[in-house]
């Protein structure tokens, strides 16, 4: 298990992958007036595939270099129902 695993008996986070970015974009989405209070105010360039799949090249670089920042909810493969 590397530093990033957190294992439980019926799931295992990991960080997404570039070309899981539709799961980032979906969550997002599907999320969007519920995270709304939470969250920065967002572009529409936000909510397009590319932005989430360019987010994620760049966070798995920052990872490799031992700079990324652990928080993030894209990192997580397992998403949260529906709201």
């Amino acid at each position: 298990m590397n530093a990033l695993e957190i294992r439980t008996a019926r799931l295992t986070p990991r960080p997404l992958q570039a070309d899981e970015a539709e799961l980032s974009l979906d969550y997002a989405v599907r999320n969007r007036t519920f995270l709304q209070p939470w969250e920065p105010i967002r572009t529409p360039l936000y909510h397009k595939l590319e932005s989430h799949r360019e987010a994620l090249i760049d966070e798995a670089e920052q990872r490799r270099e031992g700079r990324a920042q652990q928080h993030h909810e894209r990192q997580l493969s397992i998403l949260p129902p529906r709201v």
